[in-house]
């Protein structure tokens, strides 16, 4: 773990790329690669990867991890 405070978007980050992404790789229901975690300037991103290549931008910014969830799944 690195040595400097967590801040909110280090959690979110670790969250994300930890949790949720073994969430939704594990449904067989959904063929999903990758879920990752993105900081562009001042907006964060989920980046939702299918099997087949396509991707999908998720806007999070100022998300909870329940809202990341259902943001997530409205895509899915």
């Amino acid at each position: 773990m690195p040595n400097y405070p967590i801040t909110e978007a280090y959690s979110k980050r670790q969250w994300v790329n930890t949790y949720v992404d073994a969430m939704f790789k594990t449904s067989e229901r959904m063929d999903i690669d990758s879920i990752s975690y993105r900081i562009d300037g001042a907006e964060e991103y989920v980046i939702v990867t299918f099997r087949n290549g396509y991707t999908k931008r998720v806007c999070v910014t100022g998300d909870s991890d329940k809202a990341i969830l259902l943001d997530i799944l409205k895509v899915v």
